[in-house]
This record gives C-alpha cells, sequence and structure tokens, in this order.
C-alpha cells in the first residue's frame, strides 16, 4: 500500500508539472486571442511552436513558488522539502558539467542512427525554432529555470518519495521513465528517459540536487552547440565522428572525477 500512494504522489507531482506548462500556455493563447486579431490557429501554433520557451519559463517559476509554498504549510525547510541534499565541492559540479556536455553529444549520434531521418529533421526543426524564435531571457529560463524545476520535481521530491519504499536503483529507473514519459516526442522521450536514469544515479551518487542541476543545464545548454556541430559537418561524415570523439572524453573525465571526489 505504501509503495502504491508514493507512485500516487510521485504522478501527481509530475502531473503538477505538466499541468502548469498547459495552464501558462492556455492563458497565452486566451491573451493573444483578446489583444491580437491573429487567427486562432495561427495563434496556438505561435504559442505551442515558437513561445514554448516563454511557457517553459513562466511554469518553472509557478512551479517552484508552488512547492516552495507548500514546504511552509508542511511546516519543512525547503531544502529539506525537496531532499537538496549536501553541497558538493567545485570539482563535482565541473564534473557534472562534463558529463552532461558529453552525454548530450551521444545522444544527438545515437539519435540520429536508430531514428529516421525524417524524425530527426523534424526533431531538430522544433529545437531549432525554439532556440532561433526566443528571447535570450526565455533561453536562459529553458538552460537555467527548466532545469532546475525538472530536478526538484524529478530527481528532488520524486526520487526521494520512491527511494522510501523500495529499493534506490529501482527508484531511478521509475522516475526517469516518469520523467522520459513527460516530454511527450518520441525521440526527446527516449533521449529523456536515458538523461533521466544518468541523472537519477548521479544525484544518488553524489546525494546532492546541486550536482544533478548542473548536469541537466549542461546538457541542455550544448544542444545549440551539437546542432550546429551536425550542420557544419553534414554530408561529410565526419560530425557523428567529431561528437562521439568528444562526448567519449568528456564523459569519461567527469565520470572518473566525480568517482574520485563522490562524498564518502
Amino acid at each position: 500500500m505504501k509503495k502504491i500512494l508514493a507512485f500516487i504522489k510521485c504522478i501527481l507531482y509530475a502531473g503538477l508539472l505538466v499541468g502548469l506548462q498547459y495552464l501558462v500556455a492556455i492563458l497565452m493563447v486566451l491573451w493573444r486571442m483578446i489583444t491580437t486579431d491573429l487567427p486562432y490557429e495561427e495563434i496556438v501554433n505561435t504559442v505551442f511552436g515558437a513561445d514554448v520557451a516563454m511557457v517553459s519559463y513562466l511554469s518553472a517559476i509557478l512551479l517552484i513558488a508552488i512547492i516552495w509554498l507548500m514546504s511552509k504549510i508542511f511546516r519543512k525547510k525547503f531544502r529539506d522539502f525537496i531532499d537538496w541534499g549536501k553541497n558538493v565541492r567545485g570539482m563535482i559540479t565541473y564534473a557534472c558539467v562534463l558529463v552532461g556536455i558529453g552525454g548530450n553529444f551521444w545522444t544527438t549520434v545515437v539519435m540520429s542512427s536508430i531514428f529516421s531521418q525524417e524524425a530527426v529533421e523534424e526533431y531538430n526543426a522544433a529545437s531549432s525554432n525554439m532556440s532561433v524564435s526566443a528571447s535570450m531571457m526565455t533561453l536562459i529560463g529553458v538552460a537555467v529555470l527548466v532545469p532546475i524545476m525538472e530536478e526538484i520535481v524529478f530527481r528532488g521530491i520524486i526520487l526521494n518519495r520512491f527511494s522510501k519504499v523500495m529499493p534506490v536503483e529501482l527508484a531511478i529507473i521509475l522516475q526517469g521513465i516518469i520523467f522520459g514519459l513527460m516530454h511527450g516526442d518520441i525521440i526527446w522521450i527516449t533521449y529523456a528517459v536515458f538523461m533521466g536514469l544518468v541523472l537519477g544515479y548521479i544525484k544518488v551518487c553524489t546525494n546532492s540536487l546541486k550536482a544533478s542541476i548542473a548536469m541537466h543545464m549542461a546538457y541542455n545548454i550544448a544542444s545549440p552547440i551539437g546542432g550546429m556541430i551536425t550542420y557544419s559537418f553534414m554530408g561529410t561524415g565526419n560530425a557523428e565522428l567529431i561528437l562521439v570523439l568528444t562526448g567519449t572524453i568528456l564523459m569519461i573525465s567527469g565520470l572518473i572525477t566525480i568517482y574520485k571526489y563522490q562524498p564518502e
């Protein structure tokens, strides 16, 4: 029964994240319907396309505020409520950044190898559309606020709740799957499940939400870099090789450093 209740609570937290994103999107659609004369379909396509970064930015702020309020209601320190853990030393943070960038490069290559060219092009178009159309403020939100939001929910609250009622290995797997399913598109689901597992392992290994946040931020920030490398060397056959070699070096360096400096 405890496992079932813990699972339901975790699903509700994940649902809160997704629900807030849709709520913000709907409010943005309504606002533009009131303030502009654009057709409804064009407004919806804009909000769920070019403005998706702003949706993520605003929903991240709202979710963090709600979780902070919940910690006050339950009379717990915010850092304890989200299972912040230890403040790891700088070398661990630096290593997590390396693993995040390297992991991004690796998943870029793997996705290109597994999925059809059409699916990859649609994914790249969606990603580049957000990157080009969004303002600097919203890009900062996607690279900074969104990772903080997702780490608080998945590696903080959900992983912590699962770990109390089941083996930590199973807890890492479950939160990774839930994290992946929240991303919708098949390519995003695939890489998000993988990254959810890695981030969960990093959180458990370092006992620090700061470490997984650093890795998540680095992963998101590295996406345009991997895309530029792929685009620059498209058709030469060298893009995948460069990404694999660079990603491997970064990930191995980061993992060795994490192992060397991880908390006792």
